[in-house]
């Protein structure tokens, strides 16, 4: 049991280096660091899930836990930044960009 917990928490750093280093390569790999994180189900990114991920955090290892506020100061700043993307580049109200601005605010 030891060693799935371990087994467990080193895969957790190992994403969340890949989201990390994601995060710092550029914008055009927002979506993928967004993509990553979620996969790894530590940050609530839908309301349905927050009760849950509270839960959840009962159970993270204090080294996690001690990462929850960067984490979360990263993922804001991704919204942020596609949402301004997806704003900036839709003209129309009905167009695609507006529709990916739409799904990044419902986040």
């Amino acid at each position: 049991m030891l060693t799935r917990v371990f087994e467990s928490s080193s895969c957790s750093f190992w994403i969340l280096y890949k989201f990390h280093k994601l995060y710092h390569s550029g914008h055009d790999k927002l979506e993928e660091a967004l993509s990553v994180i979620s996969r790894l189900q530590i940050i609530p990114l839908q309301q349905e899930t927050i009760n849950h991920r509270v839960q959840a955090f009962k159970s993270f290892s204090d080294e996690l836990r001690r990462c929850i506020p960067d984490i979360l100061i990263m993922v804001m700043s991704i919204l942020n930044k596609l949402y301004k993307n997806a704003s900036k580049s839709g003209s129309s109200l009905y167009g695609a960009q507006n529709k990916q601005a739409q799904k990044i605010r419902d986040q």
